[in-house]
C-alpha cells in the first residue's frame, strides 16, 4: 500500500510557511524535497508513517502549534493549495453530499491502491464505511487524513465536517450551512453539473492511475539500471568511478517525468471541461486560469523534450559503456519514446483548436 506524497507537501509547506528551518530533514529523510513536494508521488505505507512521525518529532512539539500537527495541516488544507489539479476540481463541487458521495474514489487520491470501501452507509448528511487501513496501525496518516476530510467542505465556503476514525471505521457528517465570506459568492458560479463533474474526476482518476503505472515501470526500469551499473562497476573501474553522475541523471529524468504527470493530467482536466461543453464560456476560461493552462501548456512539451532527450543519452550510455555519445546518436527516438511524445503533442494540441 502507498500513501501520496500530497500528505508531506502539505505538512511541509505548513512549516515553510510557518518560518521553520527544514534543514534537518537532511539529517533523517531518505528522499529529496522536491520527491517529497511531489503531489503526484507516492511512498510505501510504512515509509510514509514513519517519515511523518520524524517530522513530527523534530517540528510537531512546537508549542506555537498548539495541538496536533498532522491534523493543523489537514485543516488547513484549502489555503496550502498542496494537492495539484485536485484542489481546483474540488472547488468547483456543490455541495458537502457531493463531496462525499464516493469515498473510494476521493481517497484513491490519497491511498493506492484504491482501498475497497465496505459497509457503506449514506444519510442525509452523512455517510459510514471501513476501511482496510486502521488508525493504529498509522496514526499519523489517518490524522492527517481524518483532519483533511474535515476541510473539505471549506473548498465550497461550507462549515468543516466531522470525521471520527474509529480503528478502520470512518464517520463523515456535515452541515449544508453556507459560511458568509463578506458576501463572496464566486464558487456558486463555477459549480458544474453533477454529471460534467463526475466524467471531470473519472478523467483525473484515469490519469492519475495511467501516471501511477508509469512510475512504477519507471522504477523498474531505474531497478534495471542499478544492476546494470552494479555489473558495469565490477568489470569497468572507468564506469564505476562515473556512477554517481548517471545517478544524478536517473533522477532528474525521473523528477522531469514526475512534473510531466501532473501537467497530463491538469490538461485532461481542461479537455474535458471544453468538449463537454463546446465552447470556452467565462466558467471554462475561469477554471482555465485557476489551473494555470497557459504556463502549463508552455512548459509541458518542453519537459518532455527534454526528457526524452536525457532517456536517450543514459540508453546509450549503459548499451555501450561510453560516457558521451557521438553525434550520429543523438536525436534519435526510441519506438516508445517517440510514441510517447508524439502522442502528446497530439493531446496538447487539442487546446489550440
Amino acid at each position: 500500500m502507498l500513501f501520496s506524497c500530497k500528505i508531506t507537501h502539505s505538512v511541509l509547506t505548513y512549516l515553510d510557511r510557518r518560518g521553520e528551518d527544514l534543514g534537518a530533514l537532511n539529517d533523517f529523510c531518505d528522499w529529496p524535497t522536491e520527491f517529497l513536494r511531489d503531489p503526484s508521488s507516492w511512498l510505501e505505507a510504512d515509509k510514509m508513517e514513519n517519515l511523518l512521525r520524524l517530522i513530527d518529532q523534530e517540528y510537531g512539539r512546537d508549542p506555537r502549534f498548539d495541538g496536533n500537527l498532522m491534523e493543523i495541516v489537514g485543516h488547513h488544507s484549502k489555503d496550502l493549495r498542496a494537492w495539484g489539479v485536485l484542489d481546483s476540481v474540488l472547488r468547483m463541487v456543490q455541495s458537502p453530499k457531493d463531496l462525499f458521495a464516493q469515498p473510494e474514489r476521493l481517497l484513491s487520491y490519497f491511498i493506492s491502491p484504491a482501498p475497497p470501501v465496505g459497509e457503506l452507509r449514506r444519510e442525509t448528511t452523512g455517510v459510514s464505511f471501513v476501511l482496510p487501513v486502521s488508525e493504529m496501525q498509522f496514526p499519523l496518516v489517518t490524522t492527517y487524513l481524518r483532519a483533511a476530510l474535515e476541510a473539505l467542505p471549506t473548498y465550497i465556503n461550507k462549515p468543516m465536517a466531522s470525521v471520527t476514525w474509529d480503528n478502520s471505521r470512518v464517520r463523515i457528517s456535515w452541515s449544508e450551512n453556507q459560511v458568509s465570506l463578506f458576501g463572496d459568492d464566486q464558487n456558486s458560479d463555477l459549480s458544474l453539473h453533477p454529471e460534467l463533474l463526475r466524467s471531470i474526476l473519472h478523467n483525473l482518476e484515469s490519469s492519475q492511475k495511467e501516471l501511477e503505472e508509469m512510475k512504477r515501470a519507471l522504477i523498474e526500469k531505474e531497478n534495471e539500471l542499478e544492476k546494470l551499473r552494479a555489473e558495469k562497476a565490477k568489470k569497468d573501474a572507468k564506469t564505476s568511478a562515473n556512477s554517481p553522475e548517471i545517478l544524478s541523471k536517473v533522477s532528474t529524468i525521473l523528477h522531469d517525468i514526475y512534473r510531466l504527470g501532473d501537467y497530463f493530467a491538469r490538461g485532461q482536466q481542461l479537455i474535458t471541461l471544453l468538449i463537454a461543453q463546446g465552447r470556452q464560456t467565462p466558467q471554462v476560461r475561469e477554471a482555465m486560469r485557476r489551473v494555470d493552462w497557459d504556463y502549463v501548456s508552455k512548459e509541458a512539451p518542453e519537459t518532455i523534450s527534454r526528457t526524452v532527450a536525457e532517456l536517450q543519452e543514459l540508453v546509450e550510455q549503459q548499451r555501450t559503456g561510453a560516457i558521451s555519445r557521438s553525434p550520429s546518436t543523438r536525436g534519435k527516438s526510441s519506438p516508445s519514446a517517440q510514441k510517447t511524445f508524439d502522442e502528446f503533442l497530439s493531446v496538447s494540441s487539442l487546446e489550440h483548436h
